[in-house]
């Protein structure tokens, strides 16, 4: 978001010798369109701490820094979407708190809008992820698990299992190896359901050899 004093609107603040607005300080600006600005101003642009309301009623309330959200804010809507945490340069960037419109929620790092770092994600489903996430999707190491009873603990890439892991399956068959793309792929030893076993060497998920 970027956005200062320009457009057709009302100017509730400061003023020159002649009237004229002087987009210092303090003060308020209501946009034809519906939108109003309440805070801090610099050189015509938001810029210390204040709250922009939208027509179409998502709200910004927090730090900002010429003309954009910068540093701690929340930024919600009616569709339910909500954002708590540290802002840059107009994207979430640090520790924060997005719930999404479906009901999921993430509670972790951000960097340049997405989740970066460590974090939880509680999906609307009771599905959960706690661990490392790169670029938005879960990468390096971390847990999913499910209320059905699927769980997995080891390594991430690009959103999918790879790496390392153990992996429970709802219908009580068990893996503990590698897996590559999300499948079983590499040296391994799947533990079924009825007890028995394979150890060995699987391949995209399907074992080829002991």
């Amino acid at each position: 978001m970027d956005k200062g004093a320009s457009g057709q609107g009302k100017w509730d603040g400061p003023a020159d010798d002649s009237g004229n607005p002087v987009f210092e300080g303090k003060g308020t600006f209501t946009w034809e369109n519906g939108d109003k600005y309440t805070g801090d101003w610099k050189l015509g642009q938001f810029h210390g701490t204040g709250q922009l309301s939208y027509a179409d009623g998502d709200e910004y309330e927090g730090e900002w820094d010429d003309g954009m959200y910068h540093g701690e804010g929340t930024l919600s809507s009616p569709n339910g979407f909500e954002y708590v945490g540290r802002w840059q340069t107009g994207k979430p960037h640090g520790p924060g708190k997005m719930t999404f419109t479906n009901g999921d929620f993430y509670v972790g790092d951000f960097v340049d809008g997405k989740q970066h770092g460590h974090g939880s994600t509680i999906y609307a489903d009771k599905d959960k992820y706690v661990g490392e996430w790169e670029d938005g999707m879960y990468h390096g190491q971390g847990t999913l698990s499910s209320s059905n009873g699927f769980k997995y603990v080891g390594g991430w890439q690009n959103g999918n299992p790879d790496g390392e892991g153990v992996m429970d399956f709802a219908n009580g068959d068990k893996h503990i190896g590698e897996f590559r793309e999300g499948r079983r792929d590499g040296h391994g030893t799947s533990i079924f359901a009825d007890g028995t076993k394979k150890t060995g060497v699987w391949e995209k998920g399907n074992f080829i050899e002991n």
